[in-house]
């Protein structure tokens, strides 16, 4: 005889993803360089952002953008290598 309580078992959903992702948006973009800093501006659980960020809800974003090596700098760094 199966369960009843199949599917049904543990604590409610709190955060849900929309509510998740409308608290994140609205933190500035200044705070929102770590998880931490998310964490502590939103006031949600370093777990609950985990959960979220890999379930799909957030996204991990990368802000920083590499410069590009310039001619000088690319023949100056192949000539150290040699």
């Amino acid at each position: 005889m199966p369960s009843g309580k199949l599917g049904r078992v543990g604590g409610k959903t709190i955060n849900t993803s929309s509510i998740v992702s409308t608290l994140v948006s609205e933190v500035p973009e200044e705070q929102r360089s770590t998880m931490r800093d998310i964490s502590q501006a939103t006031g949600l659980s370093m777990g609950t952002l985990s959960r979220r960020l890999k379930d799909g809800t957030i996204e991990r974003k990368n802000t920083r953008l590499k410069p590009l090596l310039t001619d000088a700098n690319t023949i100056e760094r192949t000539a150290f290598c040699r």
